[in-house]
């Protein structure tokens, strides 16, 4: 997934302090993506891994060239 810009939502940085997760590790999550699935609102939950190869799902939104990180599981 290419994106000019990613945008991460309060609620996004707030699962990633509780999982310890950083920024890297989310946008390497979305890079090495194994599945994106569809979800409700127009939003795609994205399974890859993170930095350390630990398994990191991501919730986004896009909107044309930014991608919006919703939350991280």
């Amino acid at each position: 997934m290419e994106a000019s810009r990613y945008w991460f939502e309060a609620h996004a940085l707030e699962r990633m302090a509780e999982r310890g997760a950083r920024r890297s590790d989310v946008l390497e999550a979305i890079r090495s993506a194994r599945t994106a699935k569809r979800q409700d609102k127009g939003r795609w939950r994205v399974d890859g891994v993170d930095l350390d190869g630990d398994d990191l799902s991501v919730i986004v939104a896009l909107d044309g060239t930014v991608v919006a990180i919703i939350t991280v599981m």
